[in-house]
């Protein structure tokens, strides 16, 4: 039975980083990436002739139009006897699908802040919605520039600075942490917070129990969303009661698995526990988190990912993927961090942990939880835009339809939107909604794998083809990690 008692829980895994009805060549690659956008498209775009993905149900409508005016989705109808209005940009989808445009609910943007050029990356996989987990000020500033279309990049949310414990904190923390003490410090932050304009706060690792509830429940009483790691020394029904709006990641709840853990035991460095896992507890799970009407990002790419790493990181980051990461970068990841202070883990972590997990999101999804995906970006290995079309297909290969893996990067990640108090006229193709649009050239209902057709990318209205979508990417390629390469120095 699962372990709800107090003094019976331990840490989670950590790889660090509510239910709802749920930056031509370098010469040009400023220009490319920091050209202000126009306040909103002002032609008319029509997609003819195409798929829709509607995301509505887990069908496509064939052979239809989509008119899109300003930034707005403004009517989806049959093809046949259509014309097109006197001026429109006219773009053919014979043998192509449109769906909404992607959300990665889990990234660490201030990691790469200084060069923000990247974040134009994300759209050539067809992602137009971020949230970065562990804010700062600078963050919220440019957060302000993407929304006033003066940077061309996906829609970012931030959260405040990361809430932690003296043990969560290196040092005394820094502009991403915020180190909290006592329940009136913890009630505090979150106050701060609220008040200086961030979109939602996260709560993290090393939080004494008594400061992770004061948090939960000021956030709440204020109205104001809350995500985080859960903490190690309190039961799951206690943490899951609190208040929390969201599981960071689904491997917060390993440790309520392990089969003869004892919380007081020092099994490694990182806290991971090499223990059997009780599979049969995870009814239990999902029923307390279904209860607290709890979302949970899925991330099990960064799990994944963090694994492949330890058991072979020269194989992983001679992946194709890796081509786009500058080689300074790479080296760093070769000889600091968790694929080298890990190592000796990567079997455990493959074999045990990862099937657990896959079969936690399975039931979670089958139980009605609200799932999100999230690349966990500023992770090693992680690429930007990449790792989130792999997060999707991980659910599927989970069990999950396709139609279920989509919604969590589309429909439900709108639905914690709405609970965050932001629009949720998007993650879907319909009319009144946000033109936020990928078109590909396969069925992804049939298949996540037709994600990476990618023809093209609509952003509130501003399409982009393929041809601008690869100076983007080529562009952003120096910039990506440049913050994390410096900060070594």
């Amino acid at each position: 039975m699962i372990r709800t008692e107090r003094g019976k829980k331990g840490p989670p895994v950590r790889d660090p980083i509510r239910m709802a009805v749920p930056k031509l060549v370098l010469a040009m690659a400023a220009i490319v990436a920091t050209a202000p956008l126009a306040a909103a498209p002002a032609v008319t775009t029509v997609f003819t002739h195409v798929a829709v993905v509607t995301m509505q149900d887990a069908t496509a409508l064939n052979n239809r139009v989509v008119e899109v005016r300003g930034n707005t989705i403004a009517a989806i109808r049959p093809a046949r006897g259509y014309r097109a209005p006197k001026g429109a940009r006219v773009i053919d989808g014979r043998g192509m699908f449109l769906m909404p445009g992607l959300a990665d609910m889990h990234t660490h943007v201030a990691e790469y802040q200084t060069q923000p050029d990247f974040l134009a990356h994300y759209l050539a996989y067809g992602v137009t919605t971020i949230r970065t987990l562990s804010g700062n000020p600078d963050l919220l500033r440019l957060r302000d520039v993407i929304a006033h279309r003066e940077r061309l990049a996906p829609r970012l949310w931030v959260s405040g600075p990361i809430i932690t414990g003296p043990q969560g904190a290196a040092g005394d923390g820094g502009p991403q942490k915020i180190v909290v003490r006592t329940a009136e410090e913890a009630r505090a932050a979150v106050d701060r917070q609220i008040d200086a304009g961030y979109d939602l706060v996260k709560l993290y690792d090393g939080l004494s129990q008594e400061a992770f509830l004061a948090a939960a429940r000021e956030a709440k009483s204020r109205g104001f969303y809350s995500i985080g790691h859960l903490p190690d020394q309190m039961p799951l029904d206690m943490a899951l009661a609190s208040g929390l709006d969201e599981i960071a990641h689904a491997d917060e709840l390993v440790s309520y698995h392990w089969i003869g853990y004892d919380p007081a035991r020092q099994y490694s460095s990182d806290g991971i526990a090499p223990l059997g896992i009780d599979r049969g507890t995870i009814p239990a799970t999902v029923a307390l988190i279904r209860e607290n009407r709890v979302a949970v990002v899925s991330n099990l790419i960064t799990d994944q990912t963090v694994y492949e790493g330890i058991a072979d990181t020269t194989a992983l980051l001679s992946a194709p993927q890796y081509r786009e990461v500058p080689r300074p970068l790479l080296d760093r990841w070769r000889t600091q961090g968790r694929f080298v202070k890990w190592r000796g883990q990567g079997p455990y972590r493959r074999d045990t942990i990862q099937p657990f997990l896959q079969q936690l999101v399975l039931q979670m999804q089958r139980a009605g939880i609200v799932l999100t995906v999230g690349s966990d970006l500023g992770v090693e290995g992680m690429v930007p835009g990449f790792h989130l079309v792999r997060d999707v297909q991980l659910l599927e290969e989970a069990g999950l339809t396709p139609f279920e893996a989509l919604s969590a990067a589309t429909r439900n990640a709108a639905a914690v939107a709405a609970r965050m108090g932001k629009p949720a006229n998007w993650g879907r193709v319909a009319i009144g909604y946000r033109a936020d649009l990928v078109l590909l050239g396969g069925n992804p209902l049939s298949s996540t794998r037709n994600l990476w057709l990618v023809k093209g990318v609509m952003l509130a209205g501003e399409w982009i083809p393929p041809d601008r979508l690869a100076e983007l990417k080529r562009a952003g390629v120096p910039r990506f990690g440049e913050r994390q390469l410096s900060a070594k120095r």
